[in-house]
C-alpha cells in the first residue's frame, strides 16, 4: 500500500476550478459561448446578476454574472499601479507592447485569436448601455504578440454588443471565501508525522512477512 503525505492531500482539497481573484473565482469565459445576452438573461438576473439554472446544458446555478464595474475590478488587479486603474463605468487600459496583459492570458483562456499576431478574451456583462436598449456592454483583453506600434494591447470594458447576437462567452464569478495558507512550519510538522507514519507501517509490514516466513 501506498502512502500519500498529508500535506498533499491538504493542497490538493484547497484547490479551486476557476481563476481566484481578490476573493472572486472567476469562470473560464470559454465554457459560456454560443449564447445571446437575451439568453442568459433568461436564467442571469441581468440587475442583481445572480444566476439560477442551466441554459442549453451549461450550468449558470450559483455563479454571478458580472457587471462593468466587477469587470473592472478583474482588469485593475492586473494593471500595475492604481493610478492607471479603470473605471468607474466603462473605460480602456491601453500600453504597447504591455507586460502586465500577457499576465492575464497566463490564467485565462482565449476566445478568439489570430496565429502569431493577436490573442482576444471576448466577453459579455450584464450592463447594458444607456443609449440603445438592445446593446450591452462586452469587455475584452487584447494581446498582440509581436510589438508594433500602431498596436496596443488592452483591457476594455466599453465595447458594446447586441443583445441578440451569439457571443463568445459571458464574464462570471463566484465570491469565495479566502483559504488561510497554513504556516510553513506546520506543514513541515504534518509532513513529518505523515512520513514516521508511512515508515512505521512498512516496518510493521516487513514484521508480519517475516513471521509468516
Amino acid at each position: 500500500m501506498k502512502y500519500i503525505p498529508l500535506f498533499l492531500l491538504i493542497v490538493s482539497l484547497s484547490a479551486h476550478a476557476g481563476v481566484i481573484v481578490d476573493e472572486k473565482e472567476w469562470r473560464q469565459v470559454s465554457e459560456t459561448a454560443g449564447f445571446t445576452w437575451a439568453e442568459v438573461a433568461s436564467v442571469c438576473d441581468p440587475t442583481t446578476g445572480g444566476c439560477s439554472s442551466s441554459l442549453g446544458g451549461i450550468e449558470f446555478n450559483g455563479w454571478t454574472w458580472a457587471s462593468v464595474e466587477d469587470l473592472n475590478g478583474l482588469f485593475n488587479s492586473y494593471i500595475p499601479g492604481s493610478s492607471n486603474n479603470i473605471g468607474p463605468g466603462p473605460d480602456e487600459f491601453k500600453e504597447a507592447n504591455s507586460v502586465a496583459i500577457p499576465l492575464f492570458f497566463d490564467d485565462f483562456n482565449q476566445t478568439s485569436s489570430i496565429v502569431g499576431f493577436v490573442q482576444q478574451v471576448v466577453g459579455l456583462t450584464r450592463t447594458t448601455t444607456n443609449y440603445a436598449s438592445g446593446l450591452a456592454y462586452e469587455g475584452s483583453a487584447t494581446n498582440f504578440f509581436n510589438f508594433n506600434p500602431q498596436y496596443n494591447d488592452s483591457f476594455k470594458t466599453f465595447g458594446v454588443f447586441g443583445k441578440e447576437t451569439e457571443a463568445a462567452g459571458f464574464w462570471l464569478y463566484k465570491t469565495v471565501n479566502p483559504v488561510p495558507e497554513p504556516p510553513i512550519f506546520l506543514l513541515f510538522v504534518i509532513s513529518l508525522i505523515a512520513l514516521c507514519g508511512s515508515q512505521r507501517a512498512r516496518s510493521l509490514d516487513a514484521i508480519t512477512h517475516r513471521k509468516n516466513e
